[in-house]
């Protein structure tokens, strides 16, 4: 049955539904998880020195921010809302809910984990097959 916008449903309810369907609290581990990654590698950038104690309370107070930020309200939404205003119109915004609230949409919410994973996994295992022939074209050119 295909979805039609309706004058009542705007594109706001409308991206609250995609996200609650593509898995809304997996989006914001991935979003946690990179964030402190990111602040803690900031941290060790500027103080090399630090000891691994405080680099452990460091990490225990980004999530500790995090989860509350997200408890608190739609800080998911704040942030994906955005992107999808942006890149869909709300007649796509329908169809992309469509899907997802089918058997397959929601069997690619269940892996794309492991979809992510083993992608990155294997792009990493690629990129690293490569760096034999780009250091052996480097040290052609810097030899000319």
């Amino acid at each position: 049955m295909s979805r039609t916008p309706s004058a009542q449903q705007d594109k706001d309810d409308v991206i609250r539904e995609l996200i609650a369907l593509t898995d809304a609290e997996q989006l914001e581990a991935i979003f946690s998880r990179q964030f402190i990654d990111r602040v803690a590698n900031a941290v060790a950038l500027f103080r090399p020195d630090m000891d691994p104690a405080t680099m452990r309370v460091i990490r225990q107070e980004a999530t500790s921010v995090i989860r509350e930020r997200i408890e608190s309200g739609d800080a998911l939404y704040s942030v994906l809302y955005p992107v999808y205003e942006k890149h869909f119109n709300i007649f796509e915004l329908n169809q992309l809910v469509e899907f997802y609230e089918s058997p397959v949409g929601q069997k690619l919410v269940r892996v794309s984990p492991e979809l992510l994973t083993e992608s990155l996994a294997l792009g990493r295992e690629w990129g690293l097959s490569l760096v034999p022939e780009i250091m052996e074209r480097v040290q052609s050119r810097l030899a000319e």
